[in-house]
């Protein structure tokens, strides 16, 4: 049986910015996609996140564990209203009802303790790929120093640009409201100084109660960024 949810709305805002780097596999949303089935295991069960349903006024998540035919889960219904103008894109999210089911005739699984908040967790989960310049006037090998010196180095990590394909290979991580904030840079010589091309796996982040601007997550990352350039 679908239960009715209290729940407060989340809201995502995205600004119209060239520096966004368009996936080729959007999704049904602009810029908020997901996979359209998310897995792992734990000792007993497997589990598994579902997003079905877009219809532009609802979808469903579904979590689920399982072991390949029986299971548990939780169904949500999540309403969603976009609204679009020439600067900006906004997204509201609400869950609006709730459905649990169990199945197992002897040990029935467990139903996943999947509340409002680890679904609204799940929906921020995504992230929008952006890249910026930084121009310096030290020569291209002293802006990349200050990385290898003051930043989070990620060694071994490999990102394609959804859209030319390119693969960042020297990743660094910066510390940003609670969360690391992944990023690839590339150096080279311009003019009488260098530029700086910063590629930012830039995630979905709560920046005042049950609101996600990118346009202050675009600007902090960025100032935050550009300050390892200059030192």
């Amino acid at each position: 049986m679908k239960e009715v949810v209290e729940s407060k709305p989340v809201t995502i805002l995205v600004p119209v910015d060239s520096a966004i780097i368009e996936n080729r596999q959007s999704g049904p949303i602009k810029y908020v996609t997901y996979r359209t089935e998310e897995w792992g295991a734990s000792q007993n069960s497997q589990w598994t996140t579902e997003y079905k349903g877009f219809d532009g006024k609802t979808f469903t998540v579904h979590r689920r564990n399982h072991n390949g035919t029986a299971g548990s889960g939780v169904i949500y219904t999540v309403s969603y209203d976009t609204k679009d103008t020439p600067e900006l894109y906004q997204y509201t999210f609400r869950a609006v009802l709730q459905e649990q089911y169990q199945q197992g005739l002897i040990l029935p699984f467990p139903v996943p303790n999947f509340t409002v908040q680890e679904l609204y967790n799940a929906l921020l989960s995504f992230e929008i790929p952006n890249r910026f310049e930084i121009a310096s006037p030290y020569p291209a090998e002293v802006v990349y120093a200050n990385f290898v010196r003051l930043a989070q180095q990620r060694p071994g990590k490999g990102t394609a640009d959804p859209v030319t394909g390119k693969i960042y290979r020297n990743w660094f991580a910066m510390d940003y409201r609670n969360r690391k904030v992944e990023y690839a840079v590339e150096t080279f010589p311009y003019r009488d100084g260098s530029k700086a091309i910063i590629y930012v796996r830039t995630p979905a982040i709560l920046t005042s109660p049950d609101t996600v601007d990118f346009r202050t997550i675009f600007i902090e990352i960025k100032e935050g960024i550009a300050k390892i350039a200059g030192s």
